[in-house]
């Protein structure tokens, strides 16, 4: 919870987040175009991050048959490395 919110914080106040959002309200909402490209740029920038870096996520579908079980559990990780390891199947 608390590294959510000091992450939460760290992206809103950090250096891209205060030129976005200047660019978004000097650019797009008072026709400033410097701020605009600035805002375009930043924005065009992490939406390529985020599609480039996507992963793709497998579902499998198995039938049960009579007598058979499915088992859901969740494991509790403390960071985002110990769950990607988990995933991997590494012990």
């Amino acid at each position: 919870m608390r590294s959510e919110r000091l992450a939460y914080l760290r992206r809103y106040y950090g250096p891209i987040g205060v030129l976005r959002r200047a660019g978004l309200r000097q650019g797009l909402l008072q026709g400033n175009t410097g701020w605009l490209a600035v805002w375009i740029a930043i924005t065009t920038g992490a939406a390529l991050k985020r599609h480039l870096t996507r992963r793709e996520h497998f579902v499998t579908a198995d039938r049960l048959l009579p007598g058979q079980r499915l088992v859901i559990r969740s494991i509790p990780v403390n960071s985002a490395k110990e769950r990607k390891r988990l995933l991997r199947g590494q012990n």
